[in-house]
C-alpha cells in the first residue's frame, strides 16, 4: 500500500491495536532509542529536534491539548491532539497527525489512544535494557491497573523472558485490576501473574511486604499524591521506574528513594525538573541527572550511574518526539500490512 501526495491514510483504534499486537518489541525499542539519542545529542543542528510547549483549548465540556514536535531522523513532524472530557467518561480521545516533511501535507491521521502508554513503556524497557542489574530480572511489580500499567507489563515481559513473577498492585480491589491480571495471564502463561492491594502509608495487614522486598524491578504508573512504598523495603540494586507523577503535587516515591539512587536517569532532565514533584521536593539539580539518550550515546555512563547509589531510578514525564517516533512507526507498519483507510484526493 502507498499514499500519494494527494491522499491521506486514516488508522482506527482497532487497526492500531492490530499493528501493536504484531509489532516486534525490539523494533519499538529501537525507534524510541533513536529519538532519545537525537534528543540528548548536543551536536545536532538547530531545528533537528523541536518540542514546543503544548497549547490548550478549553470549552465548558472538555479541554484539548495540542502537542507538535519534530525529530529529523525518526519521522519528521507530527502533532498529537488529546481531549480530556470533563465527564471523565470514555477515556481520553487522542489522535496524531503525521506530516510529510517535504511537502508539508498531512500523510496520516492515527488513533493515538494507546500510543502514549506504549511509547512510555518502550522508554522504560529501554532503561531496563541499558541497566540490566547484577541479578537476573525475575520479579516484576507494577503499581497501577490502567493503560500505562497494561502497556508496561506487556512490553517489559516481552523483552525480558527471564521474568517469572509479575504482581499488579492497586489501591483497592476492582474489576479493572482483575481484568488486567486475567488478560496478562492469558498473554503470558509461563509467568505467574497476580494482584495485590496496598494502601501505603496506611497500614494494611493483608499486604505481603515481601512482594516489594523481592522485586528486581518496580514500575510506578500512578498519579499518586503520596509515596507508594517505603524505600527501606527496597533491596539494593533494584531498578525503579516512575512514570505516573507529572505534576509538582504528585509523589510516587519518597525522598529517601531519590537519595539512594544518586544520579537519576530521566527522559528529559529539564522536563523532569519542571514537572516531577519528587525531584522538586528533593531539590534535585540538573547535574544530578543523566538522560537516557546520553546513556545510549555513551554507554560508559551506565557504570557511573550505578556507582552513584545502591538502586537505579528512571524518571519519565514523556516528551513529544516520542509521539512522532511511534506514530511514524505505526504509519509505516500499516503501509506494509495494507491496513487503514486511504482517503483519496484529500488535497
Amino acid at each position: 500500500m502507498s499514499v500519494d501526495d494527494h491522499s491521506i491514510l486514516v488508522l482506527s483504534g482497532s487497526e492500531v491495536d492490530q499493528i501493536l499486537d504484531r509489532m516486534d518489541p525490539d523494533v519499538l525499542l529501537a525507534s524510541q532509542q533513536d529519538v532519545f539519542s537525537a534528543f540528548s545529542d548536543s551536536s545536532n543542528d538547530e531545528g533537528t529536534i523541536q518540542t514546543p510547549h503544548r497549547n490548550t483549548l478549553t470549552s465548558p465540556e472538555s479541554f484539548a491539548l495540542f502537542m507538535p514536535s519534530r525529530v529529523a531522523n525518526a519521522g519528521g513532524m507530527a502533532c498529537k491532539i488529546v481531549s480530556i472530557p470533563s465527564s471523565g467518561i470514555g477515556g481520553l480521545p487522542a489522535s496524531t497527525v503525521v506530516l510529510n516533511e517535504k511537502t508539508g501535507k498531512v500523510q496520516a491521521i492515527v488513533n493515538a489512544r494507546k500510543l502514549t502508554s506504549v511509547r512510555n513503556a518502550a522508554g522504560s524497557a529501554l532503561f531496563v535494557k541499558n541497566f540490566p542489574g547484577p541479578r537476573p530480572l525475575r520479579n516484576l511489580i507494577i503499581y497501577g491497573s490502567g493503560a500505562q500499567a497494561r502497556s508496561h507489563a506487556t512490553v517489559i515481559i516481552k523483552v525480558n523472558p527471564s521474568i517469572t513473577n509479575c504482581t499488579i498492585i492497586g489501591r483497592r480491589e476492582s474489576d479493572r485490576l482483575t481484568a488486567l491480571v486475567t488478560d496478562l495471564a492469558k498473554s503470558f502463561p509461563d509467568v505467574k501473574i497476580r494482584s495485590a492491594v496496598s494502601v501505603y502509608p496506611d497500614p494494611n495487614p493483608d499486604f505481603d511486604i515481601d512482594i516489594v522486598r523481592k522485586a528486581d524491578l518496580i514500575v510506578c504508573n500512578t498519579p499518586s499524591l503520596q509515596p507508594l512504598f517505603h524505600v527501606s523495603h527496597v533491596a539494593p540494586q533494584t531498578r525503579i521506574v516512575s512514570i505516573g507523577s507529572y505534576k509538582p503535587t504528585m509523589h510516587e516515591l519518597d525522598q529517601e528513594t531519590i537519595q539512594r539512587a544518586g544520579l537519576i536517569v530521566c527522559d528529559s532532565g529539564d522536563a523532569c525538573l519542571r514537572e516531577a514533584g519528587e525531584l522538586q521536593l528533593a531539590k534535585t539539580k540538573r547535574d544530578q541527572i543523566v538522560e537516557i539518550g546520553e546513556v545510549v550515546n555513551n554507554p560508559t555512563l551506565v557504570k557511573k550511574v550505578e556507582a552513584s547509589g545502591d538502586i537505579v531510578l528512571y524518571k519519565s514525564v514523556g516528551i513529544g518526539i516520542q509521539d512522532v517516533a511511534i506514530a511514524h512507526l505505526v504509519f509505516q507498519e500499516a503501509l506494509n500490512a495494507d491496513l487503514g483507510t486511504i482517503v483519496k484526493d484529500y488535497d
